[in-house]
């Protein structure tokens, strides 16, 4: 017996998701890297919801691209407390904080959680869109027993 041939857009969707997970990287790195930060004003918390927001966006983008995402969301993890330690040591005007590390894990679990919720599984509301099976053809599927 053969399995249904998948059509849709999955393709193009994927390659949407990899198109905005290198942009949101490419922000995440400018951001940690970024030799100088002074921010006036806002909540004492505002740094930390940026970090976690600075994880969380990829985190998801990842969880959405790739079909074996473990390895690109442990990544993610990883180079939580890396950057800060690269920042402590390499950005004079930047220092590692803890707490930013902690904010940042906080954004890859997000991402990572609202990732497994929003990606299409097999068995899964076939009907959604873009993750629909072809119609049966009508020599397996099509015909009544009379």
């Amino acid at each position: 017996m053969t399995r249904p041939a998948r059509t849709g857009s999955r393709p193009r969707v994927r390659h949407t998701w990899a198109a905005v997970l290198m942009g949101l990287v490419l922000i995440q790195l400018c951001a940690l890297y970024w030799p100088r930060v002074d921010v006036a004003g806002g909540p004492a918390w505002a740094d930390k919801a940026v970090h976690a927001t600075l994880f969380a966006l990829p985190t998801l983008a990842a969880g959405l691209t790739f079909r074996r995402w473990l390895l690109p969301v442990t990544l993610l993890g990883l180079h939580a407390p890396v950057s800060e330690v690269l920042q402590h040591l390499f950005l004079p005007h930047r220092s590692g904080d803890p707490l930013d590390v902690l904010a940042d894990l906080v954004g890859v679990a997000l991402g990572a959680f609202a990732s497994g919720r929003l990606r299409p599984r097999a068995g899964r509301n076939p009907g959604a869109a873009g993750d629909k099976l072809a119609p049966p053809d009508s020599e397996t599927h099509g015909s009544v027993m009379k």
